[in-house]
Parts: structure tokens; sequence; C-alpha cells
């Protein structure tokens, strides 16, 4: 039994040791000593190159999620994702926080009711209802920016799943300037 415990055992209790270890992007299992060359080394080499293999999904994950929030925050436009059931704000992008003057935690924490003083719970149920069976749903607004200024909006809106839950999409215009050309060109 000693020898049991000193030849397979206890090297196999050192590789789960450093297995249930937190994970650094270098981490590596250890060979135990004289094990390099036998079944628990060929266990350890397939170890290291399942962790080498999740290491550069973690990677790519990581370059995905930094392309895609460039790719939003570099929109002109606000764009916003809310929960279907309640309105609550679960996302919006750096060109939402410049157009509505709120830092990222103050407008994470409000609802869509918070920004859009024309929208009780039953328009909002109403119009998740026409953006679900459309697809895609167009529309003028206002929204309010933190200190009350009412912003005109042009915004586009669908449905997407995201970890699980649906999720209202909005990408929204800002249209003051189009407007104020509008009015002075009905009175010129």
């Amino acid at each position: 039994m000693i020898v049991l415990r000193r030849i397979i055992i206890s090297p196999l209790q050192q590789v789960v040791l450093d297995v249930q270890r937190p994970i650094d992007l270098s981490f590596k299992v250890s060979y135990p000593p004289g094990h390099e060359k036998d079944e628990i080394g060929a266990l350890v080499t397939a170890v290291n190159a399942s962790i080498e293999r999740q290491q550069q999904q973690l990677s790519q994950i990581a370059g995905n999620e930094q392309r895609l929030k460039s790719i939003l925050d570099g929109a002109g436009d606000a764009c916003m994702l809310f929960n279907l059931s309640d309105g609550q704000i679960v996302y919006a992008n750096d060109a939402t926080f410049r157009l509505l003057d709120f830092s990222e935690t103050e407008l994470l924490d409000r609802k869509i009711f918070d920004i859009s003083a024309a929208l009780d719970s039953n328009e909002w149920n109403e119009r998740v209802r026409i953006v679900t069976s459309i697809q895609a749903h167009q529309r003028e607004g206002t929204l309010l920016a933190k200190d009350g200024r009412e912003i005109p909006v042009e915004s586009t809106s669908s449905t997407i799943e995201l970890d699980g839950k649906r999720l209202l999409l909005s990408f929204m215009r800002d249209t003051r300037s189009r407007k104020h050309l509008e009015t002075n060109l009905a009175h010129a």
C-alpha cells in the first residue's frame, strides 16, 4: 500500500491540487518528480493541453468582447438593451451616456420609464408586443436627459436573445439638429 501511495496516489493528488488552484493565464500543471513519461505524465500533458485550449478560447472571447464594445461605442447613435419584462436598462453604449449625460452606474440603475416621460408600463408592454411580432420597429419619441431636457430621437428596436434572456435592443438617433432645420425651413 505504501508503494501504491508513493507511486500513484501522491502524484495524482498533486495533479488534482494543481488543477484546483486559481488559474492565471500562464498556469500549467507541474509534473510530479519521476512521472514525466508514465501515465501520470500523460495525464498532466493532457490536462495542460486542455488548459492551453481554454486559455486560447478565453483570449478569443476577450478579443471578441473588446471588438464588439469598440463597434458599439464607436457608433454615433445611442444603443441600449432593455429587459423585456420590466424595462430595466441592462446595457448602454458611450453615445447614450453622452446623449443623456448620465454615468454608466446612474443609467444602468434606471428603467425605460425613468428616461421616457411618455412611457408607462402599459405602453411599454404594447411596444414589446409590437416589436416582438414584427421583428423591428421604428418610431419617434423623446428621451429625458439627466437635467430634465427632452431630447427628440428616432429609434429602431428589435428583440434579441442574450444569455438565455429576451431583450429589447434599441438604436436611437438624436434628431434635434434635423428638427431645428425642419423648423427653420418651414418658417423661411
